[in-house]
């Protein structure tokens, strides 16, 4: 198994947990049925920018104290093209996967705008799995980028993990009419957990939006920032049982959501099919929370740190208080107002993914950061945007099965109508 820090990597941002069968595979009640046969694109999460801000004078790696860096290789998705790059701590790009939505489903018509992937998750063996953005498919590819699988039953978006016995959880969302016991009027976009196998068959989704209405949680949806896209859910993280002594919702199986147009994190048992914790915090919009061993849950806070800044913060869900944060402010100008990730590494380090600024950096405990890495792709002809950096993960290089085969030699060459960029 492949560990990153306390978790496997290649489940992603999540922490294992097992799920039994006669839970996860639940079909979506009678209420949830779709308000229309076609779905509306325009309707469902909008993408997101493939820039938002001016490039910095020096791209690449920056490393001040290479010493202090946890090793391994770099895995990240780029605004700027369909296309996954696996990257050795010193900048240079060891293997690179592409394919572009159309490739995939050659039978649909193409997208208006070219689908980014969104995310990117990576196998030992070099296969991956690749979330088209705006379209909302979801691909596997082997390690040469052929098309193993794909799936375009429900419209995917932002996450996915992968348990130990090869199924996926997803997050997937449809425009549905507004059921009964939610106030306002008009449709809303219902978030929901899907679920697959190892070949890409569904076998079963949840509500989300059905789980708040039949918890206790239910006031949460009084005054929800978007009236549509009420949750805009963009993490999972399926529990591992560590704190159910202290917090029973906690325990082995649930599911732990990052619920931006709430400010919330919730935790959703699907045994009951209901919302049975939920934390609103000092944080704002935030992303990817992840448990730490000790208990405690790290997230990306894109809101929460004043005008124009964010925050990374360590919040325990047992006393409801932050116990260590890393700071915007107008020395590092630390902020990216929507995306954004963080990833805790087995030295005690932290990587960031500054997602609209194009940025990773790797912080001690102490909050110095020891390696940097602005991403060296630019959007539009005349460079005037750094392209955003969706997602980077540190990868065990040992770890790798096809690691002995991992050189610059394996990078496909760049896809015709994209910028190729430093390769």
């Amino acid at each position: 198994m492949i560990v990153r820090g306390n978790t496997p990597w290649f489940v992603s941002w999540g922490i294992l947990g097992l799920v039994s069968a006669a839970v996860v595979w639940l079909s979506r009640s009678a209420w949830s049925a779709p308000a229309e046969t076609t779905r509306s694109r325009a309707l469902a999460s909008l993408p997101y920018l493939q820039g938002y801000k001016p490039p910095p004078p020096e791209t690449g790696v920056i490393s001040p104290r290479p010493d202090q860096a946890y090793p391994g290789y770099n895995f990240f998705v780029s605004g700027h093209d369909s296309a996954a790059y696996l990257m050795d701590m010193a900048g240079g790009i060891r293997h690179r996967w592409s394919k572009r939505y159309g490739e995939v489903w050659p039978e649909k018509p193409p997208p208006e705008e070219p689908s980014r992937w969104r995310r990117a998750l990576l196998f030992p063996n070099g296969e991956l799995l690749a979330i088209f953005d705006d379209t909302g498919g979801l691909a596997k590819l082997d390690r040469d980028s052929n098309v193993i699988w794909r799936y375009g039953g429900r419209h995917c978006h932002h996450h996915l993990v992968v348990a130990e016995e090869g199924d996926i959880y997803v997050l997937t969302n449809e425009r549905i009419s507004r059921p009964p016991g939610l106030g306002g009027t008009g449709p809303v976009l219902d978030d929901q957990v899907t679920f697959l196998d190892s070949a890409g068959r569904e076998k079963g989704s949840i509500s989300i939006l059905e789980c708040f209405l039949s918890s206790p949680y239910a006031s949460l949806l009084e005054k929800p920032r978007d009236e549509f896209d009420i949750f805009h859910t963009n993490t999972l993280v399926v529990l591992d049982g560590r704190l159910e002594e202290k917090i029973p919702a906690f325990k082995r199986g649930n599911i732990l959501l990052s619920i931006r147009n709430l400010d919330a994190l919730v935790v959703l048992d699907p045994c009951s099919r209901e919302i049975v914790w939920a934390a609103v915090g000092p944080w704002k919009a935030q992303h990817q929370p992840e448990m730490l061993p000790g208990g405690n849950i790290l997230l990306f806070d894109n809101q929460g740190g004043g005008e124009g800044y964010s925050r990374v913060l360590e919040f325990d869900p047992v006393s409801r208080q932050v116990v260590w944060e890393f700071k915007g402010t107008s020395a590092n100008d630390f902020f990216s107002r929507t995306l954004g990730t963080v990833q805790p590494l087995p030295n005690g380090n932290i990587l960031v993914v500054e997602s609209e600024s194009g940025k990773a950096f790797e912080l001690t405990p102490d909050k110095e950061e020891v390696w940097s890495f602005y991403n060296p792709h630019r959007i539009s002809d005349s460079g005037e945007k750094i392209a955003a950096l969706y997602d980077l993960v540190r990868v065990d290089a040992g770890k790798l099965k096809f690691s002995d085969d991992v050189s610059p030699g394996h990078l496909p060459a760049p896809r015709e109508g994209y910028p190729a960029g430093p390769q």
